[in-house]
């Protein structure tokens, strides 16, 4: 081993999460996550002491690629070409929790070393991970639109394990997906009065984030765009530098055809991280669905600026391309959504599978 660390290129693509609300974004990754960035950190137990051996997995969002590396005796690591976007990190070591968290890599400059703390495990509950099957399962049946039976999965955990409070949160998705808007603000409202017992505030907390946006998206379901908004506000009351927020609050809003809205949290999203591609892109389209054809030339360059080798990036250039030759009334509207099928992925939510249930108990 280096004193970098052990890199082992694993090159393989993971299962996307089952249960989805929060992690939105585009595929917008230069050549499937592949690029030129290094990205480096260390890794201490709670005393402050370097812990070698310690695995971090990072997974490309928009691509699924996937690197791992193994700390050095000094509890370093270091992994290089990687692409831009956001990226998931998973820390394992055997007798501690893990820690999942997302950082955004970018070509431009040098990114900043991540320091991570991992804490000792706690003693397992007595059948807990084969429990867990359940709510795999049950995101499963989630993704398969049936969002009925995965109810029932979650409750069953639940009622075996009433002190994992999270399963709410996977509840109250179900019942909003059948329509059950009231239960679902029960279910979520639930999650939020437990995090407020050990964090009144609930800053920092990001489980309170996802949480309140999800009542934000219940709120613009039953037509009430002013609680809503005061969802939405909480929540990045409690994360405001997290860029991921304001961006997926910013695809809430484009999915009901509020593209005012929209662009004034994807614009919160670029002041917050300015090198992150994907909201410059959707602030484009968005000034394109408002036929703002000036202002979204604008913010097609400026993401092409920050991604030139996405794989969106030629197409991109076409529809630039095609803003600059026509007038707003001959602009094709079908060759635009042509490219923003092409360019775009779907709204990704948040999950409670077995990889990241644990860094939620």
């Amino acid at each position: 081993m280096n004193g970098r660390g052990c890199i082992k290129n694993v090159g393989r693509r993971l299962a996307p999460a089952c249960l989805l609300f929060l992690c939105a974004g585009f595929g917008l990754a230069a050549q499937d996550g592949l690029g030129t960035a290094r990205l480096a950190g260390e890794v201490k137990d709670e005393a402050g002491q370097p812990l070698s051996g310690v695995k971090v997995g990072l997974m490309h969002l928009e691509s699924n690629t996937f690197r791992e590396v193994v700390t050095d005796g000094k509890g370093k690591w270091a992994i290089l070409g990687l692409g831009t976007g956001v990226w998931k990190m998973t820390v394992t070591l055997e007798g501690y929790r893990p820690k999942i968290m997302e950082t955004h890599v970018s070509q431009l400059g040098r990114n900043v070393t991540v320091q991570t703390v991992l804490r000792r495990a706690r003693p397992k509950e007595p059948a807990f991970d084969a429990d867990i099957e359940l709510v795999e399962r049950g995101n499963r049946l989630f993704e398969e639109k049936n969002a009925r039976e995965a109810l029932l999965l979650y409750r069953e955990f639940l009622d075996k394990h009433p002190k994992r409070f999270q399963v709410h949160f996977n509840i109250g998705n179900c019942h909003k997906e059948l329509g059950e808007y009231d239960q679902a603000l029960v279910e979520y409202g639930l999650v939020l009065d437990k995090i407020r017992e050990t964090n009144p505030e609930m800053i920092g907390d990001a489980m309170a984030t996802k949480t309140l946006a999800a009542m934000g998206d219940v709120a613009l379901k039953k037509g009430d765009p002013a609680s809503a908004r005061a969802d939405f506000e909480k929540a990045l009351a409690i994360y405001p530098k997290y860029a991921n927020l304001p961006h997926t609050i910013g695809e809430i809003y484009f999915s009901y055809g509020m593209f005012g809205e929209a662009i004034s949290y994807y614009s919160l999203a670029t002041r917050i991280k300015p090198d992150w591609p994907e909201p410059w892109l959707k602030l484009g389209f968005s000034h394109l669905k408002m036929n703002e054809i000036e202002n979204a030339a604008k913010y097609f360059g400026v993401y092409l600026e920050r991604a030139p080798q996405a794989s969106n990036a030629d197409e991109i250039r076409k529809l630039l391309d095609s803003l600059g030759k026509n007038t707003s009334a001959g602009f094709s509207r079908d060759y635009f959504w042509e490219i923003f099928e092409a360019s775009s992925r779907p709204f990704r939510a948040y999950s409670l599978d077995r990889e990241t249930f644990p860094s939620l108990l």
